[in-house]
């Protein structure tokens, strides 16, 4: 019997387990886990720790046995889902993250939005009605990808990124069009052509090879350098749905409107005052609170001064 070596979980029911971390690493072992206690984790697949230690005794190359068995397992994650790797109408977008048996933080950054290219981008706007919200995966996809599989440093991206911001006289993201994502997701590919001298690969099926083998790579380096192992050993790669697209950006869309909620209150606030005509004065100071000359000492000294009341009005 071949020995396994991709594990799916997903619709209640999983291939693996919480004691299996040494095959599934931890993050995949605590997804396995989940499932079967009835956690609605997105369903996916995870790709044992030996097929890392493969691609490394194999220079680089993933067996081909391995390749039929993550297409069956992608082909089951689609039966599950109900949508389609590739698919403009409805597309199985996934994302891809390293993992291991033992703890090594930072190892490889996450890619979010897999599967997105110019058919199916359209596909998700019109599913979620929200064309720019669209773009707004794509383009950060591309980024997203182009870093950590294709090795293009990042400043690259984000200088055309603030050049469009500039051009279109906006300080976020928030301010650009779904127009303006589109002609950014234009530069990034033709930045990716420029430096790669390949077009950006628009098979997600391609994609997902790519950012495995990527993955699988940086897992053999960082255990190299950490443990000092010589064959690549302990890393995983896990694939899971992603049910709702990401685009980033809500820590900036939350401290605007804490921003504009708080200039708000003030706004409110001050007009109450104006009109009743009060004033914030300083409370009167009890007699003998501070000794003559407490706040000039204070000072000379270095030490905390007296609390003042604020003015306004």
């Amino acid at each position: 019997m071949p020995t396994k070596r991709v594990f799916f979980f997903g619709g209640g029911k999983a291939e693996g387990h919480g004691a299996m971390k040494d095959i599934l690493g931890g993050k995949g072992a605590g997804l396995a886990e989940m499932t079967k206690l009835g956690v609605p984790v997105p369903p996916g697949f995870t790709i044992g720790t030996d097929v890392c230690t493969l691609y490394y005794k194999n220079r680089g190359k993933i067996p081909a046995d391995v390749n039929r068995e993550i297409a069956a397992q992608l082909a089951r994650l689609e039966k599950v889902t109900g949508k389609k790797f590739g698919e403009p109408k409805n597309p199985l977008l996934v994302s891809v993250r390293s993992g291991a048996r033992f703890s090594m933080p930072g190892m490889m950054d996450t890619i979010l939005n897999l599967g997105l290219n110019d058919r199916t981008v359209q596909g998700l706007g019109k599913r979620t009605k929200n064309d720019r919200f669209a773009y707004d995966c794509y383009r950060r996809f591309l980024m997203m990808f182009s870093v950590v599989v294709l090795g293009i440093d990042r400043e690259h991206f984000e200088d055309l990124f603030d050049r469009k911001l500039r051009e279109r006289g906006v300080a976020a993201d928030l301010g650009l069009t779904a127009e303006d994502l589109k002609e950014i997701c234009v530069k990034f590919k033709s930045l990716v052509k420029a430096r790669t001298r390949k077009e950006f690969p628009p098979d997600p099926r391609v994609q997902l090879a790519l950012a495995r083998d990527a993955q699988a790579k940086a897992i053999a380096i960082q255990g190299q350098a950490a443990l000092c192992v010589g064959d690549g050993d302990g890393g995983v790669v896990d694939a899971q749905e992603q049910g709702r697209p990401r685009r980033g950006g809500s820590r900036v869309r939350r401290r605007a409107a804490a921003a504009r909620q708080s200039r708000s209150s003030t706004r409110r606030t001050t007009d109450r005052l104006r009109r009743s005509g009060a004033r914030c004065r300083r409370p009167p100071r009890s007699p003998g609170r501070y000794p003559p000359g407490t706040r000039r000492r204070r000072r000379a000294a270095g030490g905390p001064r007296s609390r003042r009341s604020p003015r306004c009005g």
